[in-house]
């Protein structure tokens, strides 16, 4: 394997973590501020589903 395609491989793997990263973070520290705001778990499964449906919904091609 080249050099230059050894990089671009990696480049591709540490872009892919830090999308992964940017994707799960938000759900985390929501889960943190909902506990603290006194709200069960199935009320913060509602409105984490609902911020996905968001997210779902503007990433969607017209």
């Amino acid at each position: 394997m080249s050099k230059a395609l050894r990089r671009n491989v990696q480049a591709y793997y540490v872009a892919l973590v830090l999308i992964t990263i940017a994707s799960v973070l938000p759900h985390a520290v929501l889960t943190i501020v909902l506990l603290a705001k006194g709200l069960s778990l199935s009320q913060m499964m509602l409105v984490q589903a609902g911020h996905s449906l968001a997210i779902i919904i503007s990433e969607y091609p017209r």
